[in-house]
Order: structure tokens, then C-alpha cells, then sequence
């Protein structure tokens, strides 16, 4: 009797019943799956984004000039999105900065609340660590504070202590799970689809002709009616038609009410979804956008409702800025050859009202078509490439006075050394000092000792070539890379400069001069070498009276080995 509820006696129905648990089935799976996975990247992600931030922050306090200056910055730190706290301890668990006012010079168990007192304990280890903090569902930056030539007091103070920082890591899962949902939802359609397909045609060819014989021979009295060519047994096969018929037409309406249900959501995600078939011969087309197209590249009315696709193709593709088409083309080829796989690229369009970046993600779909169906979404990054503009800027710029630090201008020192020995031409660099300029904060305050500063970068700029650097090597030490330029000519600009500074009028209305010291490249140079032989001749000016230029009489050899 339980079977008889709980299966159709059928031989067809139970068939179906089959096929619809397999179905359900598949959906359960395919959104486990797909949730699990969208967590885990988010969780990375998080990860990955906290350990930028601490960088940033360690990098910051190699320059920071005052206490001040290192507390804004980590205030600017602390004011991106999903930061939740930022803390600097000494060696003896004291809270020297921090992002908010009130842990400061508290203990660090004070940040119990935000960060989980495991973390807390935990001392930090020789490198950078990160862990997940599952309670607080945020990503945790342990990071020693090892500075090599701090510009502050208070950096050296910090010496041997660590670095805390928290990322709240809750709008990454956020946007994970409905992600997951999205793409369990398509796989989800695609599978229904495909099983009412399977279904229909298993039915249609295996399933009826069995439930005809399955009918026809299981008792005597069907036997015989099965044999007697009456017209009862023209009636039954009519009628079986005719529910075949029905049954199909239940069917094309199942697929088009789901094809209408995943058009709705994917016109209802950010971006947009769409299929792009590529041939050989280079005659790409667009097949499909969803409806979010219109808003992600500005589409003018006409064009967004018409859904001509190849005319919303050609539309995109002219509003790609030209010096990233070729990089989109690169990848295409990359997706292509010699086997098809992912395609990604970020890239810029150009809308009514400035730049737009969009990030294109594809994956190839096997057809029986002549080329490769990609089905893949195109998402609107252009608040995330501001955010790592600004993060670049913060980790390679000097926040007071806009000129590169030091871990902005070495890859351009390195670079510019070894074009030099490639090509045999001369580069030189000049390292500049303020003279007495801890005369100025003491007796100025900080605020003007500040502006001296600020003053100072524009009056070098105005001076120096689109092709030289400036940066702020130390607290009131700067450096100037000076490509294609011998030691006469690196000496004629630092005596220039120096010239320069000494006539010129500050804010404190009190005279100011530079010591500098050039060098210029020899062969087997190395970058180390090159700014210690600066540093010497630095020192020299310094010492030998100040307000001077010292290492014209270096003789540079040829560059090339």
C-alpha cells in the first residue's frame, strides 16, 4: 500500500517521477556546490585586500615625517570601506596609533571588542601574517614593525612591536552568496531545461512504446484486446496521440516560461550577461545581451530597445578606448588557441559623462555550431580601479608633499640603471638635504616645517625634466633620479637648486639652504653602491660647511661590460 502512494503505478508516470527526483537533485547539488565556492573566494579576497591595506600602512611609516602625519594617514586608512580597525602596539603591548582616538595609549587588550583576543595575544613573527577570524567573520593582519629608516620618533619607538589590522570581511561574503545564487540559479535553469529535454525525448522513444506493451500484456483480457483489431483499439491509439500532444505542448511552454524566468534575472543582476561566438577568420559576433547592457555602456534608447545585438556589439566595441583594443584582442586569441578556455579582460569605455571601467569574464560552451560559443558577464569596475589608484598612490607617493618615497622611485632607479648599461648612456642621481631644517620645526612648529616642505618639492619640480623623478628619501632628505645625464650636467641642476633655494623666501621669513651630493654610474654599479657613493659625497657637503655640492670630481667608466 505504501508503494502505491508513494510511486504512480504507470509504468510512464513513474518514469517521469524519476527524471523530476534526478532534477531536484541536481539543483540541491549545483547550489551547495556553487555557494561553498563563492565563500571561499571571498574569504581569499578578503584576505588579500587586508594585506594591501597593512602594506600600505608599513610602507607609510618608512616617510612619515610626524606623528601627525602617520596618525592621518592611518585615518585615511581607516575611512576605506570595510576597515574596521587599524593598530599600532610597541613591544610592550601598548597601543602607540590607532584608528580610533580612544584605544590610543591603551592597552591592546582595549581592542577586544572589535578583534578577537586570540589574535590579540598573538605576537607577530618575522613576516606579515594573515588569519581568518571566523567569530567576527573578518580577515586579521599580524605584521612586525621592523622599520629601516624610520622618519619619525615615534616609528622608532615602535621598534619590535607589531602592526594589527582588521578587515570587515562581511560585504565580501554578502556579495559572495549572491553571486552563488545567481550562478545556481542559471546552472539550475540550464539543467531543468536540459532534463524536460532528455525527458521528453527518453519518454517519447523508450518509455511509451515499454507502458504500450506494459498495458497490453499484463492480464488476459488486454491480451485479447490487444489482439482484436476492433475499432476500440484505433480509439485508444487516438487518444494516446492526443496526450502525447498535449504533453508537448506542456512542455515548449515549461521551457519558455523558464528561458522568460533566467532572462528576468539576469536583466536584474549588475552588468550584463551575454553569448559571443567566434570564428577563424576573425567575423566575431555578438549573439546576446541581457538588458543591463543599456546602463553599463550608456546606450542611447534606440539602440538598447531595437535589441539588434550585432548593432549593440558594434556599439561596444566603439566605445573601447583604442589603447586597450588590442589587449581585448590578445585575449580573445589567448581564449582561443590552441585550445578554448577562460577569457578575462578589464577595459575601458568611453560614456557620456568620462571612463568607465569593465571587467569581461567567459567561459567557452561546447555547440554543434561552426566556431566557439563563449557565455560569460561584463561588470562595472570602475569604483574598484579608483580604490587601487588611490592605494597606489598612498603606497608610492609621499601624502605630504605628492613627491614618490623611497618604494616609489626604486623600481624607477633599477629600471633607469639597467637601460643605462644596455644602451652605455649616463645616469646620474642627486641626494639632497635640508640644512638645519630641525632648527625650523623647533622653532617654527611642525605646521610651517611642513609647508617649508611642500614648498620645496614644487620648486624642484619646476626645475627638473619630465623624464627625471623626485622623491622623498627620508625625513628631510630627498633624492632625484636624472636619466641620460652625465656628472657635469647632474652638478650644473644641483647647483642650480641650490643656488635657487638659497634666494628664495619661505614661510618662515628665515633663510634656508641644501647640502647636495651627486654620483653618477660606473660599470658594475649596483643600485646600493650607486646611492651610497651619493650619500658620501652628502655627507662631505655637509660636513665640509654646508649649503654646497660635492662629486664633480668622479670620472664615471663606460657602462658597458
Amino acid at each position: 500500500m505504501i508503494k502505491k502512494r508513494l510511486l504512480p503505478t504507470s509504468l510512464a508516470r513513474r518514469f517521469n517521477f524519476l527524471m523530476v527526483l534526478f532534477s531536484m537533485l541536481g539543483v540541491v547539488l549545483v547550489a551547495i556546490l556553487s555557494y561553498y565556492e563563492h565563500v571561499i573566494e571571498a574569504r581569499a579576497e578578503a584576505r588579500s585586500i587586508a594585506v594591501d591595506r597593512s602594506l600600505t600602512i608599513v610602507d607609510a611609516m618608512e616617510t612619515g615625517a610626524s606623528r601627525e602625519s602617520i596618525s592621518r594617514f592611518i585615518f585615511s586608512v581607516a575611512a576605506q570601506p570595510s576597515v574596521e580597525s587599524i593598530a599600532l602596539v610597541d613591544a610592550g603591548g601598548r597601543v602607540v596609533l590607532a584608528s580610533r582616538r580612544s584605544w590610543q595609549n591603551a592597552d591592546v587588550s582595549a581592542l577586544s571588542d572589535v578583534i578577537d583576543k586570540q589574535w590579540l595575544a598573538k605576537q607577530a613573527g618575522e613576516d606579515m601574517s594573515v588569519y581568518w577570524d571566523e567569530p567576527n567573520v573578518q580577515a586579521v593582519v599580524i605584521a612586525p614593525i621592523e622599520p629601516v629608516n624610520p622618519a619619525s620618533s615615534v616609528i622608532r619607538d615602535l621598534q619590535g612591536g607589531r602592526l594589527l589590522f582588521a578587515l570587515d570581511a562581511r560585504p565580501h561574503i554578502a556579495s559572495a552568496r549572491k553571486e552563488a545564487w545567481f550562478d545556481a540559479f542559471w546552472a539550475s535553469g540550464v539543467l531543468v531545461v536540459m532534463m524536460l529535454l532528455v525527458s521528453r525525448a527518453l519518454h517519447r522513444q523508450v518509455a511509451w512504446p515499454l507502458e504500450k506493451l506494459y498495458q497490453r500484456t499484463r492480464s488476459p483480457d488486454d491480451q485479447a484486446l490487444a489482439s482484436d483489431p476492433a475499432p476500440t483499439g484505433q480509439v485508444r491509439e487516438l487518444k494516446a496521440l492526443g496526450d502525447a500532444i498535449s504533453e508537448l505542448a506542456k512542455a515548449r511552454l515549461a521551457v519558455g516560461v523558464e528561458k522568460q524566468r533566467l532572462e528576468d534575472i539576469a536583466d536584474s543582476i549588475p552588468g550584463a550577461v551575454y553569448e559571443y561566438r567566434h570564428y577563424p577568420d576573425g567575423d566575431d559576433e555578438f549573439l546576446y545581451f541581457s538588458g543591463g547592457i543599456q546602463q553599463l555602456v550608456d546606450l542611447d534608447a534606440e539602440t538598447a530597445h531595437a535589441w539588434d545585438f550585432a548593432r549593440i556589439g558594434a556599439n561596444v566595441w566603439s566605445r573601447i578606448l583604442p589603447e586597450d583594443r588590442e589587449n581585448l584582442e590578445q585575449a580573445t586569441q589567448a581564449a582561443n588557441y590552441p585550445e578554448p578556455g577562460e577569457w578575462q579582460a578589464e577595459y575601458r569605455v568611453q560614456i557620456s559623462d568620462g571612463i568607465r571601467w569593465i571587467w569581461g569574464h567567459a567561459m567557452p560552451v561546447a555547440d554543434d555550431q561552426p566556431g566557439q560559443l563563449f557565455r560569460g558577464v561584463m561588470l562595472d569596475i570602475t569604483d574598484r580601479k579608483e580604490l587601487e589608484q588611490r592605494l597606489q598612490q598612498a603606497a608610492t607617493h609621499d601624502p605630504l608633499t605628492g613627491a614618490l618615497n623611497r618604494a616609489g622611485i626604486e623600481p624607477h632607479l633599477e629600471s633607469s640603471l639597467a637601460g643605462a648599461r644596455r644602451r652605455n648612456h649616463p645616469m646620474s642621481i642627486v641626494l639632497i638635504d635640508i640644512d638645519y631644517f630641525k632648527n625650523v620645526n623647533d622653532t617654527f612648529g611642525h605646521g610651517v616645517g611642513d609647508s617649508v616642505l611642500i614648498q620645496l618639492v614644487e620648486m624642484f619640480k619646476r626645475r627638473l625634466r619630465k623624464a627625471d623623478s623626485l622623491a622623498r628619501w627620508g625625513g628631510e632628505e630627498f633624492l632625484i633620479l636624472l636619466p641620460d645625464t652625465d656628472a657635469k650636467g647632474a652638478f650644473q641642476l644641483a647647483e642650480a637648486l641650490r643656488k635657487a633655494i638659497e634666494q628664495a623666501t619661505f614661510k618662515h621669513q628665515q633663510p634656508l639652504t641644501i647640502s647636495l651630493g651627486i654620483a653618477t654610474a660606473n660599470a658594475g654599479d649596483s643600485l646600493k653602491s650607486l646611492v651610497r657613493r651619493a650619500d658620501d659625497n652628502l655627507y662631505a657637503a655637509k660636513h665640509g660647511g654646508r649649503n654646497q655640492v660635492m662629486g664633480l670630481i668622479e670620472k664615471p667608466e663606460s657602462l658597458e661590460s
